[in-house]
């Protein structure tokens, strides 16, 4: 039914557009084309596994299809995000299990957390500087940043640490912002 319907809508859009000459036409027919196509191969391959499958062994298939399919849809989104609003021209997180620990976090949408930090220097769980999935969202009015990432020595202890500047900011370094640390 869907192929019929395919099928009718090229015949319709050939006789209503026949007299449009546009570029985009012909891109508009080749689509159309090709997804008639792919949905003729899907139909063929769908009616020869029913007549060859039981039909809740297919259901179960097909079920088990859609929680994969959904889990890859959603496996994008699954960031740890560290939102940032702040007035300073930089930006400086410190891995040091301070504060903001990952319990901390909200969490947004099917899988995935956030946090929101009106601050610059911001302390977060140590855990975080091994994720690959951490995600650190300066202002949208930065339009833009430089980014450095190093260990400092604070209070005896080795700290990660990654810093954000603006990008028209001077060449900001960890150790200009050493009095701005010790606070």
């Amino acid at each position: 039914m869907i192929i019929i319907g395919c099928v009718l809508f090229i015949i319709y859009a050939e006789i209503a557009t026949s007299k449009i000459h546009h570029p985009a036409k012909s891109l508009f027919f080749a689509l159309t084309f090709a997804i008639t196509f792919i949905l003729l191969i899907f139909y063929i391959v769908d009616r020869l596994i029913v007549k060859h499958v039981n039909p809740r062994i297919l259901v179960f298939v097909e079920s088990v299809f859609l929680i994969l399919f959904g889990l890859y849809y959603f496996f994008p989104e699954n960031t740890i995000d560290i939102n940032v609003s702040t007035s300073k021209d930089y930006i400086l997180v410190l891995y040091d299990s301070e504060n903001h620990l990952l319990e901390d976090f909200t969490s947004k949408r099917l899988v995935g957390k956030t946090l929101k930090v009106n601050e610059n220097i911001i302390h977060v769980d140590s855990t975080l500087h091994h994720k690959s999935n951490v995600v650190i969202k300066e202002p949208e009015e930065w339009n833009g940043f430089s980014e450095s990432e190093g260990i400092i020595e604070l209070q005896g202890k080795p700290i990660h640490y990654t810093l954000r500047a603006k990008p028209n900011h001077p060449r900001l370094t960890i150790d200009s912002l050493w009095d701005d640390l010790n606070k």
